[in-house]
């Protein structure tokens, strides 16, 4: 059978198709076709197996194109053919959420510069010429098992144990995905900060397991008041928000509303009759004129801190 070569879009990435029944797709990162050629053999299954589709890019920034644009269940990196001052991007890459496996392959065999390598976070290393299918094949699959407790470890980073929301981190990057996402569709979003009333003096007089059931109980309030395409998080202590898209600029207090209307519900539900209650502030999103998510929470914790001592503090 006849290869076949294509360009996939802006990705400049061409593919070597080395059968037309393919259910294993895999990246090789390398400025020498010849190496796809060698992996490529490497790759092929048995009789009657199916066998891999490879594509082939020429440095890391193409990868990312690459790897954004479609699926592929590894990366191979040719290190020996990375352009000059490169080898650093390979970090950037095993830093982005839900990239694939990387598989560095090298003519070095010294075990320090592969310990370098793996400290970029690379799945592994391998020496050409010293690599057999089966060496390849155990790469890939320990590669695939590193790479989703990778996204385990990550999705934790991003998320407060106590209460399942997104954590201050988690906020402050989601939330600025979100408010890109906003400006490009020309939509307007709402902040939200809300800070809870009395969880000190439940803490005192009830202890610190009372003070957890009420986070709990702000956290159920306000991620059922808001659509599942809305961010909610803790930022800390007492202190939550939320970012609500396709919200227009009447919509402030219709948002507000929603929230402070379930409070006496979960209250009673978390058994904190006494002394529980939330301060709103608010700031708007607008496309035309975006401020940036660090300003917008400065001005919605400063209304909801002034709230905290006046008559918009509900509970």
């Amino acid at each position: 059978m006849a290869d076949t070569a294509e360009t996939y879009g802006d990705a400049g990435c061409e593919r070597r198709a080395v059968s037309r029944d393919t259910t294993h797709r895999f990246l090789v990162v390398t400025g020498d076709g010849q190496e796809v050629e060698r992996l490529a053999r490497l790759l092929v299954a048995g009789p009657g197996g199916e066998e891999p589709e490879l594509a082939r890019v020429a440095d890391p920034v193409q990868a990312r194109a690459a790897v954004d644009d479609q699926r592929f269940d590894a990366v191979f990196v040719d290190v020996d053919g990375l352009p000059p001052g490169t080898i650093h991007e390979l970090e950037a890459l095993v830093a982005r959420e839900g990239f694939p496996p990387i598989l560095a392959f090298t003519s070095c065999s010294d075990p320090e510069f592969a310990a370098r390598l793996l400290e970029l976070g690379i799945d592994d290393c391998l020496v050409k010429g010293e690599v057999d299918r089966a060496d390849l094949t155990r790469s890939v699959v320990l590669g695939a098992a590193r790479g989703r407790m990778r996204v385990r470890l990550y999705a934790e980073s991003l998320t407060d144990e106590l209460t399942g929301l997104y954590n201050r981190r988690g906020f402050l990057r989601i939330g600025a995905q979100f408010l890109d996402g906003a400006k490009r569709r020309g939509c307007g979003a709402w902040l939200l900060f809300a800070d809870i009333r009395g969880l000190k003096r439940i803490n005192d007089r009830f202890g610190h397991v009372a003070g957890d059931r009420a986070l709990r109980a702000a956290a159920d309030l306000l991620r059922g008041s808001f659509r599942s395409a809305d961010v909610v998080a803790r930022l800390g202590g007492d202190e939550f928000t939320v970012l609500a898209g396709d919200a227009s600029e009447s919509s402030r207090e219709l948002l507000v509303a929603r929230a402070l209307g379930r409070l006496d519900g979960v209250r009673r539900a978390a058994g904190l009759d006494v002394g529980f209650g939330l301060a709103i502030g608010t700031a708007r999103f607008r496309p035309a004129e975006p401020i940036p998510l660090q300003e917008l929470l400065r001005i919605a914790g400063e209304e909801a801190a002034a709230a905290k001592q006046g008559a918009r503090c509900e509970g």
